[in-house]
């Protein structure tokens, strides 16, 4: 660039990005990140002051550095919240910056995109949202030298950063902690209960310099809260000297401070807390019971602390909205609900209530919602009404009141029954702090005349300038989980990713503190996935038959549920008391009293990935923390609004429109109980008979057999329509064959993987008036090839590249992508050897017959290497077939080989670190960390020769590093105290997400 850019550019990037100032706290904090290279520990401003622009200042350093040595910016940034949230602000502010970037329309964000673009050519900057993970998902992330705004909760970025990705396969896990756990900042929002993790990144940090296990690469971070309380910690911004300056000399911000908010507390019966909040809500809508002149309020929040209590009241409001007039809805928003379902509806409900959101067409509207509408949300509500909560939370949720200060005055009404004001109360979500928040709160209060202070007339003013801070805070807000201290052992423990060690430690408790509760359980619900196939098939289940080889699950259709909660629904048990479950993550959902009642029958699927032999049929007991479960569509528990334990009505499947969404690719199921809620009868009969008649018919042939059927989805149609000729431009039809009873084969279902614009296609066919849906398309899905592992050989290409030339295409990623990101160059030459070499293996003779579908022996002497397999044999049956006829043994590693044939290549000998070439090759499956499966080969006789641009290799076909006394495992341990579990794992994932974009490259140029 001529040009350079300075500290002083941000306003004008700011400008051109959202069209207006940035304010003058965050000039200043630009001018001391941008300045000093460093974030402040804690970012304490008032909520509605645009907290979320850290984003902004984070993307603007990285651009002001760009590949500078010694880069202090760091690549990716994660905005990391506490709650499962209805909506993403942050989000679609990051999209944003993103899209502003890469069509810049100014001087400013035009040197921005060009910084960045030394970095990333392709695309300067990615926004993605970081969703419960899943097998067989595509990846957040596909290149370790792209910035990118990460945008997720705790549960999903911490445990990924600890090794322990929930959902993750145990393959990736080390690519996910690499990236998150070196060059990356982490940007805490709001976090009141996420103390513990702001703990452990502390820890990690504090770990990571006395190890020297930087790497000359960035990791920081920074808690940011609207609820720090009156004494300032360490390390805050602004200081207490500048805050009140910075706030009120800015107009905008001086509105949002100064508005009026007051709240009325009102103190009823136990067990008519819920009534009180309908009556109080009913009250502010009806307009006789507003006073002459006064302003009658459109869009009234009602916010409570429990999932169940939302539901029961949102009833109760739907069953009176006739005293509010003909027009008056009411909404309902929880955290418990499938992804796509919210993010297809749910935002246009909440259009109406963002600051110069669409209106509401003048009539009344409800929005009853739990903790998720604290953050995330930039709600503007009319006047509020909340179930009494901790004072940090009641801050947060006054906060969406007149959040932009426009109205100046507006009401709201606290309630809290006895027994929640009781001294010896004690909340299942917020412990003991809601009696304290009582009594602070009638102590502060006010009756509106100045009279006597009572319970029902007692007024509190939250805006933020009027709201009283005094003593007995500490007492009022909620509890601080204890922090669990992170030992050195702990992080070698989740470094043995495959196999996990034994113990393993827990990494909720460094997420949430040492109460907290095991890792939520991700529920889909299948309509192929019935009762009776359960019960039949016992331990194993036909993936064909349940539709699930076609279509995969998807962390889009997808509600995290509590694991006592899930277990004890699927168990049909009775809970003990009412179920606590709220949207704050690492708290409790309802157990039950029913433990010693015998073996239960099966009830869901569990998910490990289509080929991996874990995926099988359990028990409600034998669902663990973390897993992923399909349950019977026919089973209920799920509305339009999410988890709703009482409903017994089926549940839809969205299947095909989740993967549709998530991975670009369209799925025709034939052979379960999905055909019957798509196909009337006819249609129905049509397709099985055309199923089981072409099944050795093409691709192509096949669709257009299905799209000439009368009574299928139009969707159908289309689908293969687009796809004429048997593929798509970057992807391609898998037909998914099944045998059946009889012997028969059939076509199970088709997949077809489709570039942006023919998704786009369906999707507007499918939804043709939701505009959120083509939004959408646009930027949920990632690609029609994910570029996850599952390390095995058989899984096929459309093309066959050679041994040689795959593995020159890695090294040539590797090498750029080690480049950009600044890695030094010793390093930087055992990472381009490493990824030159990790596919040497695959020339041992065995294994390229395998990939021929041959005998050794008729392999013909002087063919050159393969890289891959002629279509795909990783089906359970065709890979067995493959492996027994090209004697290869079960779970063989051709990364041992790669190994030693490496060691005899003439460039070894010249490497920086050698034990590191060797580790990088090694485990570039994700296995051998620290142990690779153990093989009886009886066929591993003789020598292993190849050569790779007249450089010769020979090693032993009996590698021997499947024993313990091979070194290998003394290796990983010298290794990872030389360059720290993270340090170690980032660069694994340069060398491996490199051989995924090879593997892409050549799948595009088919």
């Amino acid at each position: 660039m001529s040009e350079s850019l300075a500290a002083s550019d941000f306003a004008s990037f700011y400008a051109e990005v959202h069209c207006r100032q940035p304010f003058d706290w965050q000039k200043d904090l630009a001018d001391t990140v941008c300045n000093d290279g460093r974030w402040p520990k804690y970012l304490d401003m008032p909520t509605a002051s645009g907290k979320t622009s850290v984003i902004d200042i984070a993307v603007f350093h990285l651009a002001m550095e760009g590949r500078r040595k010694g880069r202090k910016a760091p690549m990716r940034i994660a905005f990391v919240v506490d709650r499962r949230l209805v909506v993403d602000g942050a989000l679609q502010h990051a999209k944003k910056i993103a899209d502003r970037i890469s069509n810049p329309s100014g001087k400013i964000t035009g040197m921005v995109a060009d910084s960045l673009r030394t970095i990333s050519p392709d695309r300067p900057l990615e926004a993605v949202r970081l969703r419960g993970g899943m097998p067989q998902e595509g990846d957040w992330a596909r290149t370790p030298s792209q910035p990118t705004i990460i945008v997720s909760t705790v549960d999903q970025v911490g445990s990924r950063l600890m090794f322990r990705g929930y959902g993750v396969s145990d393959s990736m896990k080390p690519v996910h902690a690499g990236l998150l756990g070196t060059d990356t900042l982490f940007l805490l929002d709001e976090a009141h209960t996420s103390q513990p993790f702001l703990d452990t990144l502390d820890q990690i940090s504090a770990l990571r310099q006395r190890q020297k296990w930087d790497g000359g690469l960035p990791f920081a971070s920074m808690f940011m809260s609207a609820t720090l309380g009156k004494e300032d910690p360490a390390g805050v911004f602004p200081p207490a000297s500048e805050k009140k300056r910075l706030l009120h000399e800015d107009d905008a911000i001086r509105d949002r401070l100064s508005a009026h908010k007051r709240a009325r507390l009102v103190e009823v019966p136990a067990g008519q807390g819920a009534g009180e909040i309908v009556n109080a809500a009913l009250g502010m809508a009806c307009p006789t019971n507003r006073a002459p002149g006064s302003a009658h309020p459109k869009n009234i929040g009602i916010v409570v602390n429990r999932v169940n209590a939302a539901r029961e009241i949102h009833g109760a409001i739907c069953e009176r909205l006739h005293e509010c007039g003909e027009d008056a809805v009411a909404h309902l928003l929880t955290g418990r609900a499938r992804p796509l379902d919210r993010d297809l509806y749910t935002k246009a409900k909440l259009d109406q209530i963002m600051p110069g959101g669409e209106p509401g067409n003048g009539r009344v509207t409800f929005f009853v919602s739990t903790q998720c509408i604290e953050v995330g949300v930039d709600a503007d509500f009319d006047a509020l009404v909340t179930q009494i909560a901790p004072l940090d939370s009641l801050r947060q949720r006054f906060g969406r009141l007149d959040r932009i200060g426009s109205r100046r005055d507006t009401e709201a009404v606290i309630v809290a029954t006895k027994e929640e004001t009781s001294k010896k109360y004690t909340d299942p979500v917020y412990g003991g702090s809601i009696p304290p928040a009582w009594e602070y709160l009638k102590d502060a209060s006010a009756s509106p005349a100045g009279g006597p202070k009572k319970a029902r007339e007692a007024v509190v003013d939250f805006g933020v300038d009027h709201f009283p801070v005094r003593d007995g805070w500490e007492a009022a807000i909620a509890p601080r989980p204890s922090s669990a201290t992170l030992m050195p052992q702990y992080v070698n423990l989740w470094a043995q990713t495959r196999p996990r060690p034994d113990p393993d430690p827990d990494p909720a408790i460094f997420l949430h503190g040492l109460k907290s509760m095991p890792a939520d359980v991700q529920v889909v619900w299948r309509a192929d996935v019935t009762n009776e196939m359960l019960s039949a098939q016992q331990d194993k289940v036909d993936l064909d038959r349940a539709g699930l080889s076609t279509c995969w699950p998807s962390a889009l259709e997808a509600v995290s549920l509590p694991v006592w909660t899930v277990r004890r629904w699927l168990g049909r048990r009775r809970a003990t008391g009412s179920d606590p479950m709220s949207d704050l993550e690492g708290a409790e959902g309802a157990r039950d009293n029913d433990r010693n009642s015998g073996r239960r029958p099966p009830c869901a699927i569990l998910w490990r990935g289509v080929r991996s032999e874990e995926t099988r049929v359990v028990t409600a007991d034998e669902i663990r923390p973390g897993d992923t479960v399909v349950v019977p569509a026919e089973r209920g528990g799920c509305d339009e609004y999410g988890w709703d334990e009482g409903r017994t009505e089926a549940v839809c499947d969205i299947g095909m429109e989740a993967s549709l969404f998530h991975r670009r690719s369209f799925t025709m199921r034939f052979g379960g109980q999905y055909l019957s809620r798509v196909c009337d009868e006819d249609a129905k009969a049509s397709v099985e008979r055309a199923a089981a008649d072409l099944v050795d018919e093409d691709a192509g042939t096949v669709l257009d057999e299905i799209a000439s059927i009368a009574g299928i989805p139009a969707a159908w149609k289309k689908a293969a329509g687009i796809v004429a000729g048997g593929r798509t431009k970057h992807g391609r039809i898998r037909l998914q064959k099944a045998s059946v009873e009889g012997g028969r084969t059939v076509i199970a279902g088709v997949r077809i993987d489709l570039d942006k614009d023919q998704a786009r296609a369906l999707i507007k066919l499918l939804y043709p008036d939701n505009p959120n849906a083509l939004a959408m398309a646009g930027s949920e899905a990632g690609s029609a090839v994910p570029s996850t592992d599952d390390g095995e050989d058989g899984k096929g290409s459309r093309v066959v590249p050679s041994l040689a030339g795959h593995c020159k295409g890695v090294e040539k990623f590797a090498r750029n992508f080690a480049e950009r990101i600044g890695i030094n160059d010793d390093v930087l030459k055992d990472l381009a050897l490493a990824a030159l070499l990790h596919d040497a293996g695959k020339a041992e003779r065995r294994v390229q017959a395998f990939l021929h579908r041959m005998d050794p022996d008729d392999l013909p002497d002087g063919r050159e290497a393969v890289a891959k397999s002629a279509g795909d044999l990783s089906g359970p049956d065709e890979y067995r077939r493959c492996m027994d006829l090209a004697r290869l043994p079960l779970r063989y590693r051709h990364e041992c080989w790669s190994v030693r044939l490496a060691e005899s290549h003439p460039d070894f000998k010249d490497t920086h670190d050698r034990d590191l070439v060797r580790y990088l090759i090694g485990t570039h499956h994700g296995h051998g960390r620290p142990l690779f499966p153990p093989v009886d080969d009886l066929h591993a006789t003789g020598r292993i020769g190849w050569s790779l641009d007249d450089k010769g290799m020979m090693a032993d076909a009996a590698h021997g590093l499947g024993k313990l006394g091979s070194d290998w495992i003394d290796m990983c341990e010298r290794l990872y105290q030389k360059y720290g579990p993270w340090g170690l794992a980032h660069m694994e994932a340069v060398v491996r997400l490199a051989d995924h974009c090879q593997s892409s490259a050549e799948e595009k140029v088919a």
